[in-house]
């Protein structure tokens, strides 16, 4: 599961899976905006310099049972990651 979320650059997917141990886990990575920055200041020989950036989703789930009581924790946020030409 962390691969995906410590992948360079960001890798867009959806992953699921339990430990063996009664926890379920979900991760779901999602591309919400694009945009191409371009530094102040930054200027190569061939002009200014600029990359693209993407702004991610990411939402990890984790799921268990505590006697009948079906429990999850959710936690949702937002990251930025190198973007595609």
């Amino acid at each position: 599961m962390t691969a995906a979320v410590h992948a360079s650059p960001l890798v867009s997917g959806d992953w699921q899976g339990d430990d063996g141990g009664g926890f379920r886990w979900h991760l779901r990575v999602a591309p919400v905006a694009s945009a191409t920055v371009k530094p102040v200041n930054a200027v190569t020989l061939r002009g200014s310099a600029s990359f693209p950036l993407t702004l991610y989703a990411v939402t990890v789930s984790v799921g268990w049972r505590d006697g009948g009581v079906a429990r999850e924790v959710r936690l949702d946020t937002e990251q930025i990651g190198q973007g595609t030409r």
